[in-house]
């Protein structure tokens, strides 16, 4: 698994990716075309466990209040809203016949491995939330 540290001397919190979230990330960033592409992270709506919903997609420049991270070859942009909620959390992908998509797994999740969130990928580059 592997993960994103915040990079201030202060303060250690994480993001952890899977292998195969990482390898999905991957593959969209080349079916669309945008090698350089930082991915996004936000929270979109909701506002408990089992409400939230996320939108996760690419740009190509961070926002100056966004927490950024390197995973790997990319980056990752997250606004400091939704970093208070999905810091050390476990980001994977879901591939099965019920459909396929990001799953967000809360630390704080009071059932276990039960995931919180999720977001769902429509087609390559259009980030589109789901509720749990």
């Amino acid at each position: 698994m592997s993960r994103l540290e915040e990079r201030t001397p202060c303060k250690r919190t994480m993001i952890h990716f899977t292998p195969k979230a990482i390898a999905w990330i991957r593959q969209l960033r080349e079916s669309m075309k945008r090698p350089q592409s930082g991915l996004r992270i936000a929270i979109t709506g909701g506002g408990s466990c089992a409400g939230y919903e996320y939108f996760v997609g690419f740009e190509d420049e961070p926002t100056n209040d966004d927490h950024r991270f390197q995973v790997d070859d990319f980056w990752v942009y997250v606004d400091p809203v939704s970093y208070r909620e999905i810091s050390d959390a476990t980001i994977d992908f879901v591939d099965s016949t019920e459909g396929s998509g990001f799953i967000v797994k809360r630390s704080e999740s009071a059932d276990g491995d039960r995931p919180c969130c999720c977001f769902k990928t429509g087609e390559p580059g259009k980030g589109t939330g789901c509720r749990d």
